[in-house]
């Protein structure tokens, strides 16, 4: 579906994310989506999704990092282990909040939060033990649920983003 749309999260997968987010009062449509690669993973539009490889990462660093420094997020929701691999290089938990340095000079800390990748969710739900991943996930978009109350959102978009900002210009940024 995200192939076709040319949107994040348009198939069953960002249905259960959506989800997930509204059960907190959070609209989707309010938070910055923002790719770690900025195409899809796969040798041709009819292959399987992959993990990116370093190459890819690399090739992609400077527009991940231009964006990240033009949107100057405070709070960053991290989707599955690529886009965790951007902040450690030993992933922690899912489903934890962290405290990290800001890796733009000057700016405040970040708030990190490592969530598990939508796609994982949606083929845990339904297994044995789901539940528990589910209510864990619950609990983890409640926490974000309350650290956005005093954030609103801005208009326009921003290299087709659109994002949520304080009074302070803070802002959040979700990257899968």
């Amino acid at each position: 579906t995200e192939d076709t749309t040319g949107l994040p999260f348009t198939g069953r997968s960002g249905k259960l994310q959506d989800q997930l987010v509204r059960e907190q009062g959070i609209e989707p449509n309010s938070l910055a989506w923002l790719n770690v690669i900025g195409c899809r993973s796969a040798a041709t539009r009819w292959d399987e999704d992959r993990p990116p490889t370093p190459v890819e990462r690399i090739a992609c660093s400077e527009r991940t990092w231009m964006l990240f420094c033009a949107l100057r997020p405070s709070v960053v929701l991290c989707l599955g282990v690529e886009s965790t691999a951007a902040f450690w290089t030993e992933p922690p938990p899912p489903w934890t909040w962290h405290e990290v340095p800001s890796p733009v000079p000057g700016a405040p800390a970040l708030v990190v939060g490592h969530a598990r990748h939508p796609s994982y969710m949606l083929r845990t739900v339904s297994a044995p033990g789901g539940e528990r991943e589910y209510e864990a996930a619950r609990h983890f978009y409640r926490a974000l649920a309350e650290r956005l109350p005093y954030l609103r959102k801005l208009p326009g978009w921003t290299h087709h983003l659109q994002y949520l900002a304080d009074m302070a210009g803070g802002r959040v940024l979700v990257g899968t």
